[in-house]
């Protein structure tokens, strides 16, 4: 069963707090633990958390965005933080849920993907 965007995913190289700066967030702050890092931030009147690992390099992971205290993003939501993301990700953007299964064990569900332009020119 499908339900709403709870969650926005993609691989990127920058650190968290330049991926926040990129976003527009406002009021932020930083944290982490033995396998997470994050930083929550403010875009309007929604407060963001943007986390990923720390375990690998952070090209190699994803990095999750989602709505602090919201079950789903508003669509308007979702198509503005893709629209901010691609202008640093070149690479594919994700939106869905991400499911806990056990300890740091995730389960990605994929409602949409937001792939690069295609910047080809047929002649």
């Amino acid at each position: 069963m499908q339900f709403g965007v709870k969650d926005i995913w993609f691989r990127s190289e920058l650190p968290l707090d330049e991926i926040a700066q990129r976003l527009g967030l406002q009021d932020v702050i930083e944290d982490g633990e033995d396998y997470w890092n994050w930083i929550i931030g403010r875009l309007g009147d929604v407060k963001l958390d943007v986390t990923r690992t720390h375990i690998e390099p952070p090209e190699l992971v994803e990095t999750r965005i989602f709505a602090i205290g919201h079950e789903e993003m508003p669509e308007l939501l979702v198509a503005d933080l893709a629209r901010r993301v691609r202008s640093f990700v070149p690479g594919d953007i994700y939106c869905g849920k991400w499911w806990f299964l056990a300890g740091n064990e995730i389960e990605m569900e994929i409602f949409q993907t937001f792939a690069p332009p295609d910047n080809s020119v047929e002649l």
